[in-house]
């Protein structure tokens, strides 16, 4: 996670990501969608894209009240809040 954080351009790809979606789900909601996934990958599904799923879940949870579900195919790891 540091060493992709690490770098200028995920910082700023992820801001632009976060951004975008706190600016999207309240109008799928609003548009009655009840349901939402959001698909992200990298060529190995270990690290960046890891790293960008985890950051976003911890964000998106802190910040909207709605259930969130992460999983990382390659790596197994399920979780909920």
């Amino acid at each position: 996670m540091d060493y992709v954080m690490g770098l200028e351009e995920s910082r700023e790809f992820y801001k632009m990501l976060l951004d975008m979606l706190e600016y999207l789900i309240p109008k799928y909601e609003k548009d009655g969608k009840s349901h939402l996934r959001i698909g992200i990958g990298c060529s190995g599904g270990q690290h960046r894209s890891a790293t960008f799923v985890n950051m976003l879940y911890k964000d998106l949870s802190e910040k909207l009240d709605y259930k969130i579900t992460k999983f990382h195919r390659e790596i197994g790891d399920k979780t909920e809040v």
